[in-house]
């Protein structure tokens, strides 16, 4: 930390300037790296051994998914690497799965902390990424909780801060917008 204004010249010498060019280069080949290595597709769920853990394969394969769809070949390995993503696809190409897989992967389950908020435009489809998450995560220590109408307000309070599960809060909560905002 040089304590320079804006308008003073900041002096280095060949060893600074070496040193920051190896830095940059070597950012931007860890960088390249790691963008190569989410940016791949997948061609089976088996490939995901690298990224998550066997028992979140597991739950993927007793929900019924026995190959990847084209959704989730593309989509997946960037949501475990932290990248934004954008996906559209038809109804039914598992969508929904994607982004729980990418979810689940990446919660550190030894956490006492949400770590997840999905917000779902109605009660019907957060109903329905539950189930999915339920399903999908039957093998890991998930704990979600839900912050919707159809559960009254004071119980859903006390089951978001964890006070009906000795403490332990929900890693993922799936809500509708005008409860997340209530809450």
């Amino acid at each position: 930390n040089r304590n320079e204004t804006i308008n003073e010249p900041v002096i280095v010498n060949n060893n600074e300037i070496e040193q920051l060019q190896t830095d940059i280069t070597k950012i931007s080949m860890d960088d390249v790296e790691r963008r190569e290595k989410y940016s791949m597709p997948i061609t089976e769920f088996d490939e995901l051994c690298e990224f998550i853990d066997i028992k979140l394969i597991r739950g993927v394969m007793a929900y019924g998914f026995e190959h990847p769809s084209p959704i989730q070949q593309k989509a997946i390995k960037p949501l475990l690497g932290g990248y934004d993503v954008i996906a559209q696809a038809q109804s039914g190409t598992g969508k929904t799965a994607t982004f729980c897989i990418g979810t689940l992967g990446s919660i550190d389950y030894t956490k006492n902390e949400t770590q997840t908020i999905i917000l779902a435009h109605t009660l019907e489809l957060a109903n329905q990424i539950e189930t999915v998450f339920k399903n999908i995560g039957m093998h890991l220590d998930l704990r979600l909780g839900i912050a919707a109408k159809s559960i009254p307000i004071r119980d859903n309070i006390e089951q978001l801060l964890g006070n009906r599960t000795g403490g332990l809060l929900p890693h993922v909560v799936i809500g509708t917008p005008g409860r997340v905002l209530d809450i």
